[in-house]
């Protein structure tokens, strides 16, 4: 087959889009992404689709500003749409420790905020069969496991931006001959001769010594054995997933909570793999989670002790609490003062303390107290109470006694015996007087020091009200 067809043989394989659909391209002026334009232009009529190019301008080399303006005029060419970003001199290298780590963000971050503001379908990229054969080398020299040694993938999601890799069949050399055939006179890139970066190296010195030494053969082995690897690793995110599914208690965009004893029943590459999902979910990527991060988090998981925590790469956040594994966005170390709160309670009266939940103040006859019955509502002897009332989180030092019980105790292990969970301590109401002693903690228990005997005259009830309960309040 030549180029074309085997163009056409990729798409249809592994059925890359569909008619009507619209695809950016990323294009350098390189003459892989100059071949895949060059291919779309002359078939996007039969295929029926839209296409535009983007171009980023790194201004890292000289040539980059004549490259730019080349590869404007092959858009204007072909008569599509073209999209184009300047960056300033020095840009990536004050903003990251690595200029291809950069790169590579600012070029996401431009093409999808082109496909968000212009509503393309995906974004195709002119990875070839070379570029897989050293991606998977340098993932296995990085140590990246199974999803790293399976390479680029025809398709993926990354970043928010579906991705395809139309040429990833087609090799270096097949790109360069068409290049010649159809007169495309593609900007070379000088610094790809340079072994100053990793792929580079491998590019230049260890894939010729292997075909020179070992074999000549090693990109087609190397392709083939990716392909293999690929097929494995997505039978293992199958099994894991069905395992993440089994396992999770609770899921939303801030958290993910999973049963720790059902987590455990997994093999341990399993879970793993849901360590990482979890990882992905919340951050939108699996970018800066390395393999030494997902074996302390599954040391921490194996550990089972409640209240250890381990903080990951972009604020994620996992947590032991009792029989839960708990994976959070963590904004906490840098609001640690936002979750305390005290309102002044008035009686007869009702506080709102936040969206969900509220407390009302009555008195109330005698005869309508009921003991033990509600948990969320407190009956006290108000000539107990120095007046006036506070609700308000907890504190350090706070101690109060439970009712039934003789002597204080410590509200931090009131907590602990009641299995509330750490990180929602602060969250949960507590009602003081004017000395600041302990009458209530809303939904637990009350203090034993306003316990209602035969004596009481004045009783003072009090009622935590979630959302769901104030309509029948109001």
């Amino acid at each position: 087959m030549d180029i074309k067809e085997k163009f056409i043989f990729f798409v249809k394989k592994y059925n890359l889009f569909s008619a009507g659909q619209k695809i950016l391209l990323g294009v350098s002026g390189g003459p892989d992404s100059l071949a895949m334009l060059h291919l779309f232009c002359k078939l996007k009529e039969e295929w029926d689709i839209k296409i535009a190019v983007a171009h980023l301008n790194h201004s890292l080399r000289k040539e980059a500003d004549e490259e730019a303006l080349f590869v404007e005029e092959k858009a204007k060419k072909y008569g599509i749409p073209f999209y184009i970003k300047k960056l300033k001199k020095d840009e990536l290298q004050e903003n990251s420790s690595s200029v291809e780590a950069a790169a590579r963000k600012y070029r996401l971050d431009f093409f999808k905020k082109i496909i968000k503001n212009n509503n393309y379908h995906m974004l195709s990229l002119a990875h070839q069969k070379n570029d897989q054969v050293e991606t998977v080398l340098l993932n296995f020299f990085r140590g990246t496991g199974l999803r790293g040694l399976s390479g680029i993938s025809p398709q993926s999601r990354i970043n928010g931006i579906n991705i395809i890799h139309p040429l990833l069949g087609i090799s270096r050399k097949e790109i360069l001959f068409y290049c010649q055939k159809q007169n495309l006179n593609p900007k070379f890139d000088k610094s790809n001769e340079e072994n100053i970066y990793s792929r580079n190296v491998i590019r230049n010195q260890i894939l010729p010594t292997i075909k020179e030494k070992i074999n000549p053969s090693v990109d087609d082995v190397i392709c083939r054995n990716s392909a293999l690897i690929k097929k494995e690793d997505q039978f293992l995110n199958k099994i894991s997933y069905e395992m993440y599914i089994k396992s999770i208690k609770k899921k939303n965009k801030k958290e993910i909570v999973f049963d720790l004893d059902e987590l455990l029943t997994n093999d341990q590459v399993i879970v793993w793999r849901i360590i990482r999902r979890a990882y992905k979910i919340l951050n939108n990527d699996l970018v800066d989670l390395y393999y030494d991060h997902v074996v302390e988090v599954y040391s921490l998981i194996k550990e089972k002790k409640t209240g250890k925590s381990l903080d990951l790469p972009f604020d994620i956040k996992v947590m032991i609490s009792y029989n839960k594994v708990i994976f959070s966005k963590n904004s906490d170390s840098k609001n640690a003062g936002d979750n305390k709160f005290e309102f002044k309670l008035k009686i007869p009266g009702k506080i709102k303390l936040n969206e969900l939940q509220s407390i009302k103040a009555e008195f109330v006859d005698k005869e309508e107290v009921e003991f033990g019955q509600n948990k969320k509502i407190c009956f006290c002897d108000f000539e107990k109470i120095k007046s006036p009332l506070y609700v308000r989180s907890r504190k350090n030092g706070d101690k109060f006694t439970p009712l039934g019980m003789e002597g204080s105790k410590k509200i931090k292990d009131f907590f602990i015996d009641e299995k509330v969970e750490k990180r929602n301590r602060d969250q949960i109401p507590i009602v003081a007087d004017s000395g600041d002693n302990i009458v209530w903690i809303a939904g637990f228990r009350t203090s034993e020091n306003v316990r209602i005997n035969k004596n009481t005259i004045k009783v003072l009830k009090l009622k935590l009200i979630n959302k769901e309960e104030k309509n029948g309040e109001e």
